[in-house]
């Protein structure tokens, strides 16, 4: 739950599934972002009635916010380095934030970005690969670890990764980065391609706290 908007939803989809389930036309969906971004997409997020839908690497409304390709990613990290770790001052034109850190201890987050979520609420990640050339995901869930290894931040919100219980063996290498990282990793029985049953039991579990191996 997002503290000022009720529900909210992050996707790393281009589509606008999500929002015509809500039944917000595309044409309603626009940046209600408090940084107007045209490229990258630290702030961006298109609001229903009562839900935030951030678009992580960008929407099909504005299609240079895309992210696709190193220089892209590269250059979005960087937005995200300058967020979370040294501040943005004289960034932005509309406003200047202090890192993160400093602004979490000083109870001021604002939570103008879907970032400050993976260091203040719960997050469960399912559907998602998340492979290693996801560098600025794998960057965030890396610093958020060393900030509470080095005591900087107080973390106490979970994040857990949702993958199928087949895959157990072969993804070995990832699962164990994640553990590593301070993000539990929950294996869910798939049978066959049937997906939509696979996602409801992982919606059914968190909806009923049960989330266990």
């Amino acid at each position: 739950m997002d503290r000022k908007s009720g529900k909210l939803t992050l996707t790393t989809n281009y589509d606008l599934s999500f929002e015509k389930t809500a039944g917000l036309s595309p044409k309603k969906c626009v940046n209600k972002g408090f940084i107007k971004e045209n490229l990258y997409n630290v702030f961006r997020y298109h609001q229903t009635n009562n839900h935030k839908i951030w678009h992580i690497h960008g929407s099909e409304t504005t299609p240079k916010t895309i992210t696709l390709g190193y220089e892209h990613y590269s250059g979005y990290l960087q937005q995200m380095r300058n967020y979370v770790a040294t501040g943005t001052k004289g960034i932005y034109r509309k406003a200047d934030f202090l890192p993160l850190a400093k602004r979490i201890k000083e109870g001021n987050i604002g939570y103008e970005s879907w970032i400050d979520l993976f260091f203040t609420n719960d997050i469960y990640i399912f559907g998602l690969n998340l492979d290693f050339v996801e560098m600025h995901l794998w960057w965030l869930l890396t610093y958020r670890s060393r900030a509470q290894v080095e005591e900087r931040i107080t973390i106490d919100n979970r994040i857990v990764y949702f993958y199928p219980s087949k895959y157990k063996k072969s993804t070995q290498n990832k699962l164990e980065m994640f553990r590593v990282n301070g993000v539990e990793t929950v294996g869910v029985k798939q049978q066959g391609d049937h997906k939509m049953n696979y996602y409801k039991r992982i919606i059914d579990m968190i909806e009923k706290g049960h989330i266990i191996e």
